[in-house]
């Protein structure tokens, strides 16, 4: 005899995982995801001929990078139990609406980094120069 099956939409139910499989999902979710390889590549292309394009700079800058990233990581894996109860559906979409403004800044920044010619460069610094002096 068969036994009903409930369906409860607010139920949630955490599969248990080791830590290696969650490793290799959120890696290959990443590494599918073209959003991420656009990412790293245009860091490449901007980051890598203001470090003279010296092999040893840029592996050291984008080592830098990724240990910042897996430092992040571990933080939220250890605080995660402790901002559970802080993050109420309101806090997160706050949190999701800083982030992607954050990240637009950043993207702009870095296109308008790799677009301006150097000259407009020199322009925008020197003025900027000039206001922190005033200040």
């Amino acid at each position: 005899k068969r036994r009903p099956v409930i369906i409860d939409e607010n139920l949630v139910i955490v599969e248990k995982n080791s830590y290696l499989s969650l490793f290799l999902k959120g890696f290959l979710i990443n590494f599918v995801n073209i959003g991420v390889l656009a990412f790293w590549l245009g860091m490449i292309v901007v980051i890598s001929p203001n470090l003279d394009m010296n092999d040893a700079r840029i592996f050291r800058y984008f080592g830098a990078i990724i240990a910042a990233y897996f430092a992040t990581d571990i933080m939220k894996i250890l605080l995660a139990k402790q901002l559970k109860s802080k993050l109420t559906p309101i806090v997160i979409y706050k949190i999701k609406r800083a982030m992607g403004i954050a990240l637009m800044l950043f993207g702009l920044g870095l296109a308008l980094q790799g677009l301006l010619p150097d000259k407009a460069k020199q322009k925008i610094d020197n003025a900027i120069e000039r206001e922190i002096d005033k200040s």
